[in-house]
């Protein structure tokens, strides 16, 4: 495995950690509160495990087809209106996370390379791809980190 792979499949599993500890101690009812333009906390968690769905989704693909065409789209929460807890969407996404990174670490030398046509951003590959996930993990850690603060204030 490449270093770049391996750095990158580490930044996906430290998301994970990074997002759940900012997320300690706060209540259940923190977790779901609507925020930041409405969305939750709970929402970003269920948004994060939808994007990974859409992701492995995309990658298999391009592991599959030579050049295949993908189109961008942004998934809602997988969460909204199940009776699922805030601490176990969590889970369900470490879960999930943590078996799309096994998958990585498998895939064999070169496989980064694949390439696909994305509607609006042109040629991407599996890498590329990765890297999209591990930034996408980072301007929603910051988000909840916000929204942290939000609800915070206003408990005060």
């Amino acid at each position: 495995m490449v270093m770049q792979q391996a750095l990158q499949i580490d930044a996906l599993r430290s998301a994970c950690a990074d997002i759940e500890r900012a997320l300690q101690p706060l209540p259940p009812e923190a977790l779901t509160t609507p925020l930041d333009q409405g969305w939750s906390m709970m929402d970003v968690i269920g948004h994060l495990v939808a994007i990974d769905a859409m992701m492995w989704d995309r990658l298999k693909l391009m592991l599959s087809e030579d050049n295949p065409a993908v189109v961008g789209r942004v998934p809602e929460s997988i969460f909204k209106g199940t009776n699922v807890t805030p601490w176990s969407a969590i889970q369900i996404w470490k879960t999930e996370r943590e078996r799309l990174c096994q998958w990585l670490e498998a895939l064999a030398p070169g496989a980064l390379n694949r390439h696909a046509t994305h509607n609006e951003r042109g040629r991407i590959t599996l890498r590329t791809e990765v890297q999209i996930m591990v930034d996408h993990d980072t301007e929603h850690l910051n988000q909840i980190l916000v929204m942290r603060k939000q609800w915070e204030a206003q408990q005060r």
